[in-house]
């Protein structure tokens, strides 16, 4: 009998080992989850931040050319010759928005903080 039981082999998997397979699966999956999200809030934030740059660079060669800063974003864009910018860049996430504040400080807020193009951030 216990010939007969070595002779005959085994085919797939035994029931423990898929559940600990699928344990450690699980475990794995939920380490990786929070690091992961963490990361895209991370690209977000640089996303800002290069924005805000950009518009605060426009900002100021609007006041180079008028002597003046200008009174929204909307005015940094335009023609060929007259704009600074294609387009206002679109906010990487839709709770953030770009606001032009005094002495052309571009802000924009993002989870609790706010990023400025003057490279603070509050």
């Amino acid at each position: 009998m216990q010939e007969e039981r070595r002779k005959r082999k085994r085919k797939g998997f035994m029931i423990l080992e898929l559940i600990i397979v699928v344990a450690i699966i699980g475990v794995l999956a939920a380490m990786a989850v929070p690091n992961l999200t963490g990361l895209t809030d991370e690209a977000k934030v640089a996303r800002i931040r290069s924005d805000i740059s950009t518009l605060g660079t426009a900002a100021e060669m609007y006041y180079v050319k008028n002597g003046v800063y200008p009174a929204s974003l909307d005015s940094l864009v335009g023609s060929r010759e007259e704009g600074y910018l294609k387009k206002v860049p679109e906010p990487p996430d839709k709770t953030v928005t770009y606001e032009m504040k005094e002495k052309g400080e571009v802000v924009a807020s993002f989870k609790g903080k706010t990023y400025s193009s003057f490279g603070t951030v509050t």
